[in-house]
């Protein structure tokens, strides 16, 4: 069950078994269409289709949504259990490499590619908030990692995480 983080101070008080070693944070959009309920909540959603298997081929994920951290379009923030129990990731990998491991997921709710989509004011608030809880972790944009859009092309990250230095190599998937 998705659950809501009340107070963003509490982003780090949340888990129930120590908190993981993250060592960045990467920002995604959910590629989804918004409701027109300003107040809709949108973390049940995205858990169901990622524990039923997402678009584009992705298997189903087992622990349910793969970002720890959801961003409503009204900014309230939502969380599952890879954030509660301080489970890896399931939101950034290529065929030979995965930063699931070392990278808190932090997905942002629409489209960002799409036409004049843009998010809310709300979001961008409550990811600034997350930002000086999850400091002093880099924030990266999932294209930085794979060539994808992701999170948008109308989600400019600048603000956010500044000139990236270089992008780390991530952990080498091994051969099954």
């Amino acid at each position: 069950m998705i659950k809501i983080l009340e107070k963003i101070e509490d982003v780090n008080k949340v888990p129930v078994v120590p908190l993981r070693q993250w060592s960045m944070v990467i920002v995604h959009h959910t590629v989804t269409d918004l409701d027109p309920d300003p107040n809709y909540l949108y973390g049940d959603d995205i858990d169901d289709m990622h524990r039923k298997g997402h678009r584009d081929g992705y298997p189903p994920f087992k622990n349910g949504m793969g970002y720890p951290l959801l961003i409503n379009p009204n900014g309230v923030i939502q969380y599952g259990d890879r954030w509660e129990f301080q489970l890896p990731g399931a939101h950034c990998r290529t065929e030979t490499r995965t930063w699931n491991w070392d990278a808190i997921g932090v997905g942002i709710v629409g489209n960002f590619s799409k036409g004049n989509n843009h998010p809310t004011h709300f979001q961008l608030e409550s990811l600034g908030r997350l930002k000086i809880q999850l400091m002093p972790r880099p924030i990266y944009p999932h294209c930085a990692f794979k060539n994808t859009e992701c999170p948008g092309r109308n989600l400019d990250l600048r603000n956010f995480y500044g000139a990236i230095i270089g992008v780390p190599k991530g952990r080498l998937i091994k051969e099954v």
